[in-house]
């Protein structure tokens, strides 16, 4: 096995494996990696590679998986690659490794704390007429009826931040959950011109609803999206849409509406997402989240300063990981609960 800490000092041959790969493998998310005080680490073998995203979390080193392994050797069991590349990252440092909601694995590394999930992926290289007709019903309805109320679309980068940080915070809110100031998308797409982009559509000038997406020619991914309390009916469907149709025509082989958690509360708002993403008509590729914990002493220091940040000091640091996780003991040595747990999508 082996690890280096710049693409730079990757191998020749392994740069030129990579051509094919999606965003995360490429210099150009290193380099907005890095404006984000973050470093990427990459670990390879003779059959595939690794790219981990490594933070500080307070004075704690995590890494963030938001790939799956670039694989030019099909057939190699992917489980005994990922416990090595999990010792690699110990020696480097780390002490804890999570997965992001981008990355599909198709196995887990032993000893991690692991639930199913998996990502619905349309394939854009199928004409605009197969992929039209893959959409469910309601959907094309309601699409024809956002494209016939004359919403107007706008595709750009930093300069409809503003705007799109607005609807996002206003889009969290409404489930409780802490916005994010305009720094935080700024990091994500800074540097990224060619390969991050802003949807937006406006009814009468207002903003209805957005989207911010990551993409190469490999794989879009569909990032955050966001919209008004009330947008024009129609608004979110004809956006997805038109972000469809954008990736096909930039030739991208894939899009992916990123993330799904199997058995979600029938009635909850994590199920209308669900269905509202596959109603796309992608395909639902099964695959694995998990947190591994190079160093379980470093990990629970980390929990105790989370539930302290919280304001809620009684009150155990958990994530949707553990909360998943606990419904899969047979996927976690049978024993439930046992952890507090780590953020899924680090910033």
């Amino acid at each position: 096995m082996n690890c280096c800490t710049s693409y730079q000092e990757l191998p020749a041959e392994i740069k030129e494996k990579l051509m094919d790969a999606n965003l995360f493998y490429t210099e150009v998310y290193e380099k907005n990696t890095r404006m984000r005080g973050q470093e990427m680490y990459y670990v390879w073998s003779e059959d595939m590679i690794l790219a981990a995203r490594v933070k500080k979390q307070f004075f704690l080193k995590a890494a963030v998986l938001e790939s799956e392994p670039y694989v030019w050797e099909q057939g190699k069991d992917i489980k005994i690659f990922l416990n090595k590349a999990m010792e690699v990252l110990k020696k480097y440092g780390v002490q804890w490794t999570v997965c992001a909601t981008t990355a599909r694995f198709s196995d887990y590394p032993s000893g991690s704390r692991t639930a199913p999930c998996g990502n619905h992926i349309i394939d854009l290289t199928l004409t605009e007429e197969e992929l039209w007709k893959n959409v469910h019903s309601k959907h094309r309805n309601s699409i024809r009826r956002g494209e016939k109320s004359g919403l107007e679309l706008k595709v750009g980068g930093k300069e409809l931040l503003e705007e799109y940080v607005l609807i996002a915070n206003e889009t969290y809110e409404r489930s409780g959950i802490p916005g994010s100031d305009i720094s935080y998308y700024y990091g994500l797409i800074n540097e990224l011109e060619d390969n991050a982009v802003i949807f937006l559509n406006y009814k009468e000038g207002e903003v209805q609803a957005g989207g911010m997406f990551y993409y190469n020619q490999a794989m879009a991914y569909y990032l955050h999206g966001a919209s008004v309390r009330r947008p024009e009916p129609g608004a979110a469907n004809y956006l997805l849409w038109k972000a469809v149709m954008y990736f096909k025509e930039k030739e991208v082989q894939r899009f992916s509406f990123v993330g799904y958690h199997f058995e979600p509360e029938p009635g909850s708002k994590l199920e209308g997402i669900q269905r509202f993403k596959e109603r796309f008509g992608g395909t639902l590729e099964k695959s694995y989240n998990f947190r591994y914990e190079q160093s379980s002493a470093a990990y629970r220091m980390y929990c105790l300063a989370m539930q302290l940040k919280s304001r809620k000091p009684f009150e155990r640091y958990k994530d949707a990981i553990d909360r998943q996780a606990d419904k899969y003991p047979e996927l976690n040595g049978g024993n439930e609960g046992e952890d507090c747990s780590s953020v899924n999508d680090v910033q």
